[in-house]
Parts: structure tokens; sequence; C-alpha cells
């Protein structure tokens, strides 16, 4: 992939991020232009509900090429800021009810770092972090808890009550 490419999927991107949009993929999208799908699996026999499982990892151009109208207006409903890191995250809803996200961006130039989109979540009402500011729990409208870790939000799993 060339640099004039990967640089045209971080301005698509940002772009849509800041005009309230975001690609209906069930995973991760970076502020890159990268993209990872999951799969999450119950987990009957732990501490974990939900646990996620990398499909594929993809990017924005080729996501396009594919489902160019798969983008969802989103609305924040909450967020949580870590000034000392820059760091803003917000929670909400997509365009359907069963829709949620989470989203870690910049504060000082909005910039997105990556958003975690989920057709089957809810939408996301409460933020806040957990171990020394390395993972965002978010709380959804069922009050299922989700962990994601900020350095790895493909690793994200879901609490029990």
């Amino acid at each position: 992939m060339s640099e004039d490419s990967f640089k045209s999927q971080e301005q698509l991107v940002q772009h849509k991020w800041k005009t309230g949009m975001c690609p209906i993929l069930n995973g991760i999208t970076f502020g890159n232009g990268k993209m990872i799908e999951l799969e999450l699996t119950v987990m009957p026999s732990d501490d974990t509900v939900l646990r996620s499982q990398i499909l594929r990892e993809t990017n924005v151009e080729t996501f396009n090429t594919k489902h160019a109208d798969y983008w969802t207006e989103i609305i924040s409903l909450c967020e949580f800021c870590i000034i000392d890191r820059d760091l803003r995250i917000t929670g909400g809803e997509g365009g359907f009810g069963s829709d949620g996200f989470v989203a870690v961006s910049h504060i000082s130039d909005e910039q997105l770092v990556w958003v975690a989109f989920f057709e089957n979540s809810n939408p996301f009402v409460q933020i806040s972090i957990n171990n020394n500011a390395s993972e965002i729990l978010g709380i959804t409208t069922l009050g299922h808890i989700w962990q994601f870790p900020i350095a790895h939000p493909e690793q994200v799993k879901t609490l029990k009550m």
C-alpha cells in the first residue's frame, strides 16, 4: 500500500469522525485507517461474559470498495477526559437502537485514535477509566460493563455484573 493511499484513508476516517460518522463494522477502526473486525464469544465459565477474537484485519480503503454506504451517524452520550494524556474518551449510540460505540480521540485537535463499534452492544451511557488509566470501562443501557485496553482495544471483553 502506498503512502498516499494510507494518508487518504486516514483523512477519510478523520473527516468522517469529525462529521459524526462511524463505519458499521463490529470491531475497531483506527484513526490511520486500519480496521479490525471482531467476533464476540460467550464465556459462561469465568469472570467474563464475552471475549473478543480477531476475525480479520483490513483497512478503510478495502472496506469502502465493498461497503461505501456502511457508515452510520453517531451520537455522543458520555465522555471522560484524561487531560495529562490529551485523551477524550467518548461513548454513545449509532443509527439503530442496539448500536453502541466507545472512542478515543485527542482533546487538542479532535483527531480520532480509535473507535470501537458494535451493532448489538446497545448504547454506551457511562465511561470511566481503570488500572492507572490503561483501561476504559464503558457501561451500556443494559448495564453491561465493557472493558477496553486503551493500547489494544481489540482485546475488549465484557465483565459479569
